[in-house]
């Protein structure tokens, strides 16, 4: 059974231990201005990874990756 939110899709559920390691390892990269979960830390359906839009043409003003990684080892990231 489904409730339609990402962590209980067929890949499984989310693994919080990546995703809390992908989000302290990106603290690392010049790129990365911060990064939380959303909703939250407690019940987390993404990691959000924001980048410095200042990298960016202009007419960009924000620049984020939206990252799912699932207990299975499957995953996705949107870059947005």
């Amino acid at each position: 059974m489904t409730d339609g939110h990402a962590d209980t899709r067929d890949e499984g559920r989310l693994d919080r231990t990546t995703m809390e390691t992908l989000a302290h390892r990106s603290e690392t990269h010049p790129l990365v201005t911060s990064w939380a979960f959303h909703p939250d830390q407690l019940s987390p359906r993404r990691l959000e990874i924001t980048l410095d839009s200042s990298a960016y043409p202009p007419a960009v003003t924000s620049v984020r990756l939206d990252i799912h990684w699932f207990v299975g080892g499957d995953y996705y990231v949107h870059y947005l």
